[in-house]
């Protein structure tokens, strides 16, 4: 098999793999038993999460080596905190606009991933923290996120994504820049339509 073989059958996978279902359209699904491994999975669990967390692992990739170490970071702490902050309901106005915002940052990581904008790193991260802290609340709208097993379980999943993407983008972007190009536009595509559907229809 080729590398470019590999590279479609992996973005294919990650697609593929996810219902088209949004991470916070599980509704109902707050658990108070919730496990560490419940958690892991969780991110995993909506298509919306998975695709902007992987774009965050490629964003990271433009970057050099210790600021593509640091938007990954701080994403999943981002994410962590407000996951703690929706398990103890603080903020809960927030809580009505966790999908559009969740909608919104695909749209826009997968515009600037194929932007020369993708390469500015102050801008990126402070996008990267504001988006992060969507994501987490979502997760802990659905889950009991005040145990410390639930948010390592939630950060580590999210990191494993991020180095998804920035694994993916280390090792095939040079060759088949075309290619991730593609995909983030794609993925802005697809959210938009989903933002048109789900707020202005």
């Amino acid at each position: 098999m080729t590398n470019l073989q590999k590279l479609l059958l992996t973005i294919f996978f990650i697609v593929s793999s996810q219902n088209i279902s949004f991470a916070v359209g599980l509704k109902g699904e707050i658990q108070d038993s919730a496990s560490f491994l419940v958690a892991a999975i969780h991110p995993w669990m909506g298509w919306d999460h998975v695709l902007a967390m992987v774009l965050v692992g490629m964003l990271a990739g433009h970057q050099t080596f210790y600021k593509g170490l640091i938007l990954p970071s701080l994403f999943v702490i981002s994410c962590v905190m407000s996951a703690f902050f929706a398990s103890v309901e603080v903020g809960l106005y927030f809580s009505s606009y966790i999908e559009f915002l969740i909608l919104t940052s695909m749209f826009i990581f997968g515009l600037v991933f194929t932007s020369r904008f993708a390469k500015y790193f102050l801008p990126i991260a402070t996008l990267v923290i504001i988006f992060g802290f969507a994501h987490g609340y979502a997760h802990g709208l659905e889950l009991r996120a005040n145990k410390l097993n639930i948010l390592f379980g939630i950060g580590l999943s999210t990191a494993i994504l991020h180095i998804v993407g920035y694994g993916l983008f280390k090792i095939y972007y040079e060759k088949y820049s075309i290619i991730f190009k593609a995909f983030g536009v794609g993925v802005a595509l697809l959210s938009l339509f989903y933002l048109i559907k789900n707020y202005l229809i």
